[in-house]
């Protein structure tokens, strides 16, 4: 298995604005099955030395937010420095909890006690408006999915195929990952879908230069331009509601067919998420047809 890409790189995504010294943390513990239990009692971040990075990266690669596949910071070969790698895998566990993606480890975040097994989902702030939900969601598909094509770049070689130049895509790939990454950080949500756009472009060029990949990706991709369009139909519908000076009872009939098509969208997400493929691509052109529906009943 290859390294993550924000492993590969390693990314320093805060700088010493984080004040130290002035934050001061009750202790928190957590402990898994796999890893003994730890006790915090700082903040970890980059340049950080000591017992409790060790056992924060344990918990890390036994949790599945790897650290490193092989040599330094793998599992059994955890180190007590507090490096890009860590950063990094730290960077993963906070998206996937909901937390500012600092890659700085704060025991505050925990929220565990010292019996449990794991730790807890962070819910996300209700701060956080559409378009921060949005990206975070896009970032972390197109991180999978690139993740995805080097797996099947890798089998495709083990097999023998020919791979031409799919391994520079993947490069270019995982370049706009980390730069939508760091858009993320500064909350340039616009600037995130553009460079997740051009990651997913880069990884479609590289599965294409190789049959197998193309041919065990092309449902996928098929279905996440199906969810694409129908996201950019539902948006579409949504502003014609809004900007529509039709009579009330039309704009309630449109609001309701808009209000089916977003459900519809749901259910293609959660078949897209569970890999049904088929049924993400038929939950999502019900509907972009539903918010198609919904503008014409403006204008009737």
């Amino acid at each position: 298995m290859i390294t993550n890409a924000f492993q590969k790189t390693g990314i320093a995504l805060i700088a010493a604005a984080v004040a130290f010294a002035a934050f001061l943390v009750i202790a928190p513990q957590f402990a898994s099955a796999q890893t003994p239990t730890c006790t915090f009692t700082r903040v970890l971040g980059p340049g950080t030395v000591g017992e409790d990075v060790r056992c924060l990266q344990r918990y890390l690669n036994a949790s599945g937010y790897t650290v490193a596949t092989i040599g330094v910071g793998s599992r059994g070969y955890e180190t007590n420095q507090y490096g890009t790698l860590t950063q990094a895998a730290v960077v993963r566990w906070q998206v996937s909890k909901g937390i500012s993606p600092t890659g700085i480890f704060n025991p505050a975040q925990l929220g565990a006690t010292p019996t449990s097994p794991t730790v807890p989902t962070v819910p996300t702030s209700p701060s956080y408006d559409d378009d921060y939900e949005d990206a975070r969601s896009e970032l972390n598909d197109v991180r999978d999915e690139w993740e995805d094509a080097w797996d099947d770049l890798e089998d495709a070689e083990d097999d023998g195929e020919s791979v031409g130049s799919a391994r520079s895509y993947l490069d270019d790939a995982e370049e706009s990952i980390i730069d939508a990454l760091y858009a993320f950080v500064d909350e340039d949500y616009d600037d995130v879908m553009d460079y997740v756009d051009d990651a997913r472009d880069a990884i479609d060029d590289a599965l294409d230069e190789f049959d197998g990949g193309s041919s065990r990706d092309a449902d996928r991709r098929d279905a996440k331009d199906a969810i694409d369009n129908a996201k950019d139909a539902i948006d579409d519908a949504d502003e014609a509601i809004q900007d529509s000076d039709a009579s009330s009872s039309r704009i309630r009939a449109a609001q309701k067919l808009l209000d089916r098509a977003e459900d519809a969208l749901d259910d293609a997400e959660d078949a897209y998420d569970e890999g049904d493929w088929d049924d993400a691509v038929e939950y999502a052109e019900e509907a972009e047809d539903l918010a198609q529906d919904a503008e014409d009943e403006l204008d009737d």
